[in-house]
């Protein structure tokens, strides 16, 4: 009850912040203790790796400086609030997947970490080292450290650590041991991961130092850097050397975006039956066996650039799939044709119909919609082209079409959607394209 209270008096006396679960009150009657906080509709990052939903790179650095800035806020008031427990569990995520840092007012609390409930639910890989020895030591530095191990999970999808003892773990980790980062990381990342976990409490950079970082140009250096990859991944596919290839043929495309992307894929016989390559097909207008330049640089700029690597890798492929699984996704169709399918769709008499197509005439997406038919009104149908304010990758683009959708009570059009072809058979994305890619693709 003591702890509780405690707990109770921290939120009170915090001030509204955007990257901080908000307190709204609590129930102190006798044997119902329960607090009242601020609902987070997109969970937690534990239930999002439990769900299999995976974040851009984008968002994943948008995340890291959001929770930087959050943990600022709370070291740097008058009288300095600690978290201790700063795991994936306890970031979790709004409508829109901005942070909110859960759990910051129990910080006080002096934890036994040799309980090992706390090695079974993976909270003890995120606590820094000098607290495993000494709980009732703690510092903003413990903060850092945690800061540091869960910022390698947000970007590596990976835990931490592999431990089944939780002695040798803590004995381990106290001498020193850390995550190995993957190769390809980007060296301004790396080393802001490793001097947030240094053993020297002292060479921690604060959260302040932290929430300055740059982490904008970080996101635009490493997409800077991705499209050339992507750039120089199309001209391998070249038959003349140093000669940008005006198409290349489909199959050879696969191998090569394959092995950029860091998956593997199905024998060329099985490939017509994976869907994530049947959808990338159809957004590359590619039925015909060829991949032309001007259609991979138009998918460049709706899903681009795109980041090498398995996890980022399956991770996009994933995100191309539920993007076409949408019902009111009907990719590259103009405006004309947009606007007869929502006039001949079923539920235009009736409802207010939309759908999501290719802008016309730029890079992004376009909101074509036509309000419910009424005798007092026309029924003018509007094109809205979307801004990158309004999305930043392909989750980010989903909720907001869905959170449009539901503001605006919107019915899918689905008339005429080609994309349904993919999936009448296959309700399930076949796994084997997601198979870790080694060093080279095997030839059949």
């Amino acid at each position: 009850m003591e702890a509780f209270r405690t707990e109770c008096q921290v939120l009170k006396n915090i001030v509204s912040h955007p990257n901080l679960l908000l307190f709204m009150g609590a129930c102190l009657e006798e044997g119902k203790y329960k607090l009242v906080l601020e609902w987070a509709p997109n969970g937690s990052l534990e239930s999002l790796a439990n769900q299999d939903q995976q974040l851009s790179f984008k968002r994943k650095i948008i995340s890291l400086n959001e929770i930087c800035t959050g943990m600022n806020w709370l070291h740097d008031r008058q009288e300095e609030i600690l978290h201790l427990q700063l795991n994936p569990s306890n970031i979790l995520f709004s409508a829109s997947m901005q942070v909110k840092i859960a759990n910051y007012g129990s910080g006080k609390t002096v934890k036994d970490w040799n309980n090992p409930v706390y090695l079974q639910n993976k909270a003890v890989f995120y606590v820094a080292p000098e607290l495993l020895q000494d709980p009732s030591k703690p510092s903003r530095a413990c903060d850092v450290y945690s800061f540091g191990i869960l910022a390698y999970h947000i970007l590596t999808e990976k835990q931490p650590y592999n431990a089944v003892s939780l002695s040798k773990f803590k004995e381990e980790v106290i001498n020193g041991s850390r995550p190995i980062m993957p190769q390809g990381t980007p060296q301004k990342l790396k080393e802001i991961l490793e001097s947030c976990w240094d053993k020297n409490t002292e060479r921690r950079p604060s959260f302040k130092v932290l929430a300055s970082e740059d982490w904008q140009k970080l996101i635009s250096d490493t997409m800077s850097k991705n499209q050339k990859a992507t750039e120089e991944m199309w001209l391998s596919l070249s038959k003349v050397p140093n000669q940008v290839p005006k198409s290349v043929p489909w199959l050879d495309f696969v191998k090569g975006f394959s092995t950029f992307l860091g998956v593997t894929t199905p024998k060329d016989t099985k490939l017509e039956e994976t869907t994530p390559w049947k959808c990338i097909q159809y957004l590359l207008e590619a039925k015909s066996g060829t991949v032309t330049v001007e259609n991979w640089n138009k998918f460049l700029g709706l899903f681009g650039p795109v980041t090498p690597g398995t996890v980022q890798g399956t991770a996009f492929l994933k995100h191309i799939v539920t993007l076409l699984q949408q019902d009111w996704f009907h990719g590259a169709i103009g405006g004309k044709e947009a606007e007869n399918r929502i006039n001949i769709d079923p539920n235009s008499k009736n409802a207010s119909v939309f759908l999501l197509r290719f802008s016309d005439t730029s890079p992004t997406f376009t909101l074509t919609s036509r309000k419910k038919p009424s005798r007092s009104a026309p029924t003018e149908i509007k094109h809205e082209r979307l801004t990158k304010e309004s999305w930043t990758d392909i989750p980010s683009l989903i909720q907001y079409i869905e959170k449009e959708k539901k503001k605006r009570h919107l019915t899918a059009c689905t008339h005429k959607r080609a994309y349904e072809d993919i999936f009448k058979k296959q309700q399930t994305v076949v796994t084997s394209v997601y198979e870790v890619h080694s060093s080279v693709l095997k030839k059949d």
